[in-house]
């Protein structure tokens, strides 16, 4: 999240996030709203990464962005109903990891870390047996169901591993 949106704050969110940990992209598409502008342009060019702009205003150019946003709110709308509504915010990384180390049907049952890291997730054991249930994307109910019970897998389960990784 953002204090403050604006190009000096999405330069250093673009960067400390996405650069260092994943790399330089060919492409950045973005709408063309004043955070992409200024500083952020200045790294893209720097970076040598193409920017394009889509349409202000008009979410349906990027459909599968667009559709991982529906699933993120559906998501925190199931933990405010369940949880408090005051943290709301915290839930983002469990829903997140949720996302990237489920199977999914529309990726020919791999899951998004392993595409993008090449390597398959390793996680609590307990986790496991009930990971290898496929998520079918055209399914958004299904697909925000189990997105969502398996970030409560790991807000429960990632403390413990996080204790034994220390000890260990």
């Amino acid at each position: 999240m953002l204090p403050k949106k604006s190009s000096h704050n999405t330069n250093h969110v673009f960067l400390q996030h996405v650069l260092s940990r994943f790399r330089a992209y060919a492409k950045c598409f973005t709408n063309q709203r004043s955070e992409f502008k200024g500083e952020f342009q200045d790294l893209l060019d720097h970076a040598l990464i193409d920017h394009h702009w889509i349409s202000r205003d008009h979410p349906q150019v990027d459909g599968l962005a667009e559709r991982m946003v529906q699933t993120c709110k559906k998501g925190l709308q199931k933990i405010c109903f369940i949880r408090n509504k005051e943290d709301w915010d915290l839930a983002f990384p469990y829903i997140g990891m949720g996302y990237r180390m489920s199977k999914h049907a529309s990726l020919f049952h791999f899951f998004p870390y392993f595409l993008v890291f090449g390597k398959h997730p390793i996680s609590p054991s307990s986790i496991v047996a009930q990971m290898d249930q496929v998520v079918d994307l055209d399914s958004l109910t299904t697909w925000v169901k189990v997105v969502a019970k398996r970030a409560a897998l790991f807000r429960r389960a990632m403390p413990m591993a996080m204790e034994n990784l220390s000890i260990a």
